[in-house]
């Protein structure tokens, strides 16, 4: 990856891709690149602090072997790629079920130059899954050495976002993806009283990690 920014493009749900985001950007920061944490939650405001000149970072969770809605409209709420650099960031809590190839084509179709995509499992946040404190401080420290491996073989060109081998599942999961109702059946089955807003959380994540350059 070439570019000098990034703006890192964050939702999350229960804050293990805060976590991601987070030691994405610190890397990043450690190998003179300039970063911008924006919310996906609010497009126009995202349009209004973002410039194109630099990389684009998604940083999103892995629910239902696909992503949020909130997601899949900031993705359709993208301008013309103009072979802007991007890569894609996610947290999951087992596999991804082949969420970066109906990504991929979108952001393809709209011109932007693909470079590198990589998945990190991390703690489940669901149900009886909620780990603890000492368990969460563990599995940060392995995600942030996972992803600075991530961000230096992306910085070297070594990294590429791959084609799904699961086309037809991937591409059924991310039309069920944009639907509200699956994600509504979905936290019935799995509740999670540690379930955030996107708006208060990246914000958070702007606050706590943003710094000026």
């Amino acid at each position: 990856m070439n570019a000098t920014a990034v703006t890192l493009a964050v939702f999350t749900g229960t804050g293990n891709s805060l976590v991601l985001a987070n030691a994405v950007a610190d890397r990043l920061r450690l190998a003179g690149r300039t970063v911008q944490i924006l919310p996906m939650d609010d497009p126009d405001r995202f349009q209004r602090a973002d410039h194109d000149a630099a990389a684009l970072g998604l940083v999103m969770p892995v629910a239902c072997f696909t992503s949020y809605p909130t997601v899949w409209r900031f993705l359709e709420s993208l301008p013309d790629g103009h072979g802007r650099e991007t890569f894609l960031v996610a947290s999951m809590g087992g596999m991804s079920g082949g969420m970066a190839g109906p990504m991929g084509r979108r952001l393809r179709r709209k011109g932007y130059r693909l470079v590198g995509a990589g998945a990190f499992a991390m703690c489940g946040n669901y149900g009886s899954g909620i780990p603890s404190a000492d368990a969460f401080q563990a599995m940060v420290g392995k995600v942030t050495e996972k992803a600075g491996r991530f961000v230096d073989n992306l910085l070297a060109g070594r990294t590429r976002w791959g084609r799904s081998r699961l086309n037809l599942v991937a591409t059924v999961l991310a039309a069920l993806g944009r639907r509200r109702t699956t994600f509504r059946l979905f936290q019935r089955l799995f509740p999670s009283p540690s379930i955030r807003t996107s708006a208060s959380a990246a914000d958070s994540a702007a606050t706590s990690v943003r710094r000026q350059i």
